[in-house]
This record gives C-alpha cells, structure tokens and sequence, in this order.
C-alpha cells in the first residue's frame, strides 16, 4: 500500500477534480461536432484532454491508492505512467494545429502543422529509445510518492516548449476571434485569453517551479487550483452557456 498523508490526499484531490472537469469539458466541446459537422470541435476537445495528459496518470493513482489500497499496483508501471502523461504530448499540439488551421490559420497554418510534426517525431523517437534504455532522462517515478515525479532533461525541454506552443498560438487565435464584430466571438475571446492564462501559469508553476522548489508544497496546490479555474474558462470560451451570455452581454 501507498500511505497517503494528508498532504497527498489534498493534493491528489485537486489532481482528479482537474481531470475530472478537463474530460467534462472536452467531451462538451466534441459534443458540438454534432450540431455543427465542425470536426474541429472534436479536435479542441481532444487538444483539452491531451493538455490534462501529465495529470491523468497522477488521478488514476490517487484514486487506486484510495479505494483499492490492497490490489497490485499495476498504475505505478513507469512505461505506462510516462507513456499516457507524456508520450503522446506531440499528438495533441498537431490536433491544436489542425483545428486552429480549419478555424483562422487555413493554407498558412500548414508550415507549423509540417514543423511541429517534425520535431513530435524526433521527440517520440527519442522518449521511446529513452523508454527501454534509461527512464531517467525522461521522468523519475517514485513507488512510493507518486506525486513526486522529478522530470528528466527531455520532459524540462519539451514541455515548456508545448506550453509556449499552447500560449503563443491561443493567444493569436484568441486575438483573431475578439477583432470579429459578433459580441458573442468578442465575449469567447475574452474568457479564451483567461483560459490560456491561467493554464499557461498554473502548467509552468505544477512542472517546472515544483520540480525545482519541491519543499515549497503550496505552489503545487496553488498551481491545481488555477488549472481548475483554466478549464472553466475554457469550457465557457466554446460552449458560451446561456447564464454567461446573461451576464455578460
């Protein structure tokens, strides 16, 4: 069994209330393909989840660890634990670019998709030759503290590199969207930029400021509750229910 402290308990809480709310979300927003026959929506809503990916391993943990202390701990398999948070990052940022491509970027878009599919694939080669020769450059998976996972220098590159990818590229998609003359868009892109935001900080503050300040335990939480907030956000930028609009228009 893995003790869980009360320090892991909260935090492993605010780790499944993220994910939790991120698939919500992404199936909302996919959801929208059947009105619309708008495959980008599908596309968003797996970028969403692709963006939660880190977390996911984290969540299935917390909540195995919880329930069903006594069973094998199969979750705790560092090939399937990198694997599903962080193997597949490069196929998300290509989907981001695809929908971001169908909606604003359309024949222009295409040098970044060629772009980032070539460096996803030097990335994949890389992560998966790591995989089976030396785990350590990737990721160090704790058995008995599986929230404290120390990133290997490829993950202290790659990542910020996806943030970055996820900040610049919403961010002009987000500018794009508010210059229409649709209040709704101009509303969608207001909630879109917090969305981003926030993301943007609480990714950078849960990866990079947690790896290097890991005694500092309050910013990891701090850092849960404001991607919390982020996937908020970004489910009122796309779905824009009808108590929003009330308010805000």
């Amino acid at each position: 069994m893995v003790f869980l402290d009360e320090f892991k308990i909260l935090q492993g809480i605010f780790i499944f209330a993220f994910v939790i709310i991120t698939v919500f979300v992404a199936i909302r927003i996919g959801l929208k393909y059947i009105k619309n026959k708008k495959i980008e929506y599908i596309l968003i809503g797996l970028t969403w989840v692709g963006l939660a990916s880190p977390w996911i391993p984290d969540a299935i943990c917390f909540v195995a660890n919880l329930f069903f202390p006594s069973i094998p701990h199969w979750y705790l398999n560092e090939i399937f634990y990198l694997v599903v948070g962080m193997g597949l990052l490069p196929l998300y940022a290509v989907l981001w670019l695809i929908a971001l491509r169908k909606l604003v970027y359309h024949k222009k878009g295409m040098h970044m998709i060629l772009i980032n599919i070539i460096i996803g694939i030097i990335f994949m080669v890389s992560f998966f030759y790591l995989l089976f020769v030396d785990k350590s450059h990737i990721a160090s998976i704790d058995p008995i503290d599986v929230y404290g996972t120390d990133l290997g220098i490829i993950m202290l590159l790659y990542i910020p590199y996806i943030i970055a990818l996820f900040f610049i590229t919403g961010l002009h998609f987000t500018y794009l969207t508010y210059k229409s003359k649709n209040p709704e868009n101009v509303l969608r892109a207001k909630f879109l930029f917090v969305a981003i935001i926030s993301y943007t900080l609480g990714a950078l503050l849960d990866s990079v400021m947690a790896a290097l300040l890991p005694e500092v335990i309050i910013i990891t939480i701090i850092a849960k509750v404001i991607l919390i907030t982020s996937s908020i956000e970004f489910y009122i930028s796309f779905i824009l229910p009808d108590w929003v609009k009330r308010i805000f228009l």
